[in-house]
């Protein structure tokens, strides 16, 4: 995810870019005879030249929780959408997109089709748990269970050792984590996966495209 300004000296135009899927936001106002911009409303409403005005079409946003792309719920500022950059100079505005979803037809069959998000989703998570430092020493490698987990053997499941996930897999009755359990970041993706792959075996065979 990124959401970057660039300033142009020379052709004196600044360029707002923002990324792919619009995890990062970008908020924009034109204020007097600048420009301001910063991930978060409250950053811009604290100059002086901004006002925090809310108007019908903010009350909209408000009251239905619509969030409407490009919109902001104060009165003179916007969002950059995802996947635009945005050209301020002296010949005005100029919105670019240079990114888009394809669109392409899907013709996988139910397995396939499962097989694949599987794949993904492992390599989302594992994408996931990279960090600038370590996690945990002792962290185990994620394993996907071929059988249907439950919450009370979730943590259980993911001891280091083969034996103690058999023993544990069968005898546990509660939540507790125990010693080797991972931090709460890995054990919180873990069991999203868990409960994904649960899901998949469970309703694969209803799976209809």
């Amino acid at each position: 995810m990124f959401a970057y300004v660039v300033w142009d000296g020379r052709h004196r135009t600044l360029t707002l870019v923002r990324d792919r899927l619009g995890i990062k936001p970008l908020f924009y106002q034109l204020a007097g005879d600048g420009t301001l911009f910063a991930s978060e409303p409250k950053a811009i409403l604290a100059h002086p030249d901004t006002r925090p005005v809310v108007e019908l079409d903010g009350l909209r946003e408000l009251f239905t929780f619509s969030g409407t792309p490009g919109h902001a719920v104060w009165a003179g500022m916007h969002e950059l959408l995802p996947g635009h950059t945005l050209t301020i100079g002296p010949s005005g505005l100029r919105h670019r997109r240079y990114w888009s979803l394809p669109d392409q037809l899907h013709t996988d069959n139910a397995d396939a089709a499962v097989e694949s998000v599987r794949v993904l989703l492992e390599d989302a998570v594992a994408g996931q748990l990279v960090a600038d430092v370590p996690l945990k020493a002792t962290t185990p490698a994620l394993s996907v269970p071929t059988t249907p987990l439950n919450s009370s053997t979730r943590f259980a499941s993911c001891s280091t050792s083969p034996a103690t996930r058999s023993s544990a897999s069968s005898t546990t009755t509660h939540s507790t984590p125990h010693a080797s359990t991972p931090p709460r970041p890995a054990r919180a993706a873990m069991e999203r996966a868990l409960d994904t792959a649960t899901w998949l075996d469970h309703y694969q065979p209803t799976l209809r495209y």
